[in-house]
């Protein structure tokens, strides 16, 4: 589902960032923690249209505690088209690390995200003869109360990654990406304790072997978020991904809306 990418592309969700773990015995099942999330995604043309599309998604992540300051992560998914010829698809799998790297008072916390891509999707290993990928991700988390914005946390993610491709370009004679770089940014209002609004936008430029820039793109999502039972959590909302500029220039084409792009979500998380 495009929200649990946006996370997780240079990636992981809060429940399970270093932000959110909390471990006073070492145990060894109190080191294992982990979540599966759960979706439908549709777009908003009609279910009698030939452009209709409708997809599942089931995606998890596994945790490791190593320290108070550090977790192993896994990550991992696999969707299902739903309409036409009801295909299913496996996603690229990665492995990182996630270190707690500071905090200023209770208003900002610093950590990081280091680790590889393991291409497990059939586009990654067949379209665009990906045999693997390293990123780097320093993270700021700020708690906006300091400034009197009650209830607000703004998150950024900024990502670096190096792709190691077969070939320079893909099957279809498109130039791979040597280099990507991300940034990602998220803004949260929880007035309530077990629901709130969220808004994350993240935009991606790429630069191939020929050293030449790649078009940028972007994807965003706006979801209602919240909390069912203990370790229950649900998500709706819309998300969208297209070209950063518009075709005439260097004009802005990031919308929270757009009637073709836009897809409706729904989620549930449960974690463990």
């Amino acid at each position: 589902m495009k929200k649990f990418f946006l996370f997780f592309c240079c990636y992981p969700l809060v429940s399970l960032s270093q932000e959110a773990i909390s471990v006073s015995d070492f145990s060894f099942y109190k080191k294992i923690s982990g979540s599966i999330e759960t979706s439908i995604e549709s777009n908003f043309y009609s279910p009698s249209s030939n452009e209709h599309a409708l997809s599942s998604s089931l995606d998890m992540i596994l945790a490791y505690t190593n320290s108070d300051k550090m977790t192993t992560n896994l990550v991992g998914g696999a969707s299902k088209d739903l309409t036409d010829e009801r295909t299913q698809a496996f996603n690229d799998t990665t492995i990182y690390l996630n270190r707690t790297l500071g905090s200023w008072k209770e208003h900002a916390s610093f950590f990081g995200l280091l680790g590889t891509i393991i291409p497990t999707s059939e586009t990654s290993r067949e379209t665009n003869t990906l045999q693997g990928s390293f990123f780097i991700s320093p993270r700021v988390i700020l708690d906006l109360k300091a400034i009197g914005l009650k209830y607000m946390t703004f998150r950024y993610y900024l990502g670096a990654t190096l792709n190691f491709h077969e070939y320079k370009y893909n099957i279809e004679n498109k130039a791979n990406n040597q280099v990507s770089s991300s940034h990602t940014f998220t803004l949260t209002y929880n007035p309530l304790e077990k629901i709130g609004l969220s808004y994350i936008l993240k935009m991606v430029q790429g630069w191939t072997y020929a050293g030449n820039l790649s078009k940028p793109s972007y994807a965003s999502a706006l979801s209602l978020d919240g909390n069912i039972i203990k370790n229950l959590d649900y998500s709706v909302g819309i998300a969208t991904e297209a070209s950063m500029y518009k075709a005439t220039g260097n004009d802005s084409n990031i919308k929270i809306y757009d009637s073709v792009k836009t897809t409706m979500f729904v989620s549930l998380t449960t974690s463990f």
